[in-house]
């Protein structure tokens, strides 16, 4: 029998627990109830509910004098998904070397929904968000300079340059990560920003969420 207060995997335990429609919680209580006869990683309803949905999204914000560009991925409060952020592909449409920086923020104040968020796996649902979508946004600001919460990684690029950015951010509801041209403590005014960014979202119960 399957003991699942030993599954030493939690990312095993988590995808067991939503094959089987049970919680963390109750996992022990069943665990003398169930016989594994196939392994769970062999099983293609397993990676669709780890895997979630990949997306991806591209915006461009046009230079604007005395202001800087900012666009930022999103997780809306209540989503009820954890968003994994895998790259940002940064382009240099300027006329000399920046820097590209990505940027933790907590809130969404000051940006607006202009940019699509879309998935990639077309057996899915392709519209940007609402039932059967996806539940982040791809949000823009070039209006007014935002305050991050924490500075993350960034590239330097030369002028006509673009490159992909790789990362591995793991997003709960309420929290984004923001892109500009500069660092935290230098944004760069005035200069068009193009940015795209891909990754997935995984749906979770509020158990895997309230941890953080």
């Amino acid at each position: 029998m399957a003991d699942f207060n030993r599954v030493g995997n939690p990312q095993l335990a988590s995808g067991i627990g939503r094959l089987y429609g049970v919680d963390f919680p109750q996992l022990g209580v069943v665990g003398s109830e169930i016989q594994i006869t196939t392994s769970p990683w062999e099983r293609p309803e397993f990676w669709a509910l780890l895997g979630g949905s990949i997306a991806h999204g591209f915006t461009r914000l046009a230079a604007v004098a005395g202001i800087p560009s900012q666009t930022m991925l999103f997780n809306p409060v209540g989503s009820g998904v954890l968003l994994i952020v895998e790259s940002v592909l940064f382009a240099n449409g300027g006329g000399s070397t920046r820097f590209f920086s990505v940027n933790l923020k907590n809130d969404s104040a000051g940006f607006s929904s202009t940019g699509a968020w879309s998935n990639r796996d077309l057996r899915r649902a392709t519209t940007t968000g609402g039932a059967g979508g996806c539940g982040c946004r791809i949000l823009t600001n070039n209006a007014t300079a935002t305050t991050f919460n924490a500075a993350g990684p960034f590239l330097v690029l030369a002028a006509g340059q673009w490159a992909l950015l790789p990362l591995d951010f793991v997003l709960p509801p309420g929290w984004g990560l923001c892109a500009v041209i500069g660092t935290p403590g230098f944004i760069v005014l005035n200069e068009q920003l193009d940015c795209g960014f891909f990754g997935r979202e995984r749906p979770a119960p509020q158990t895997e969420l309230g941890f953080l």
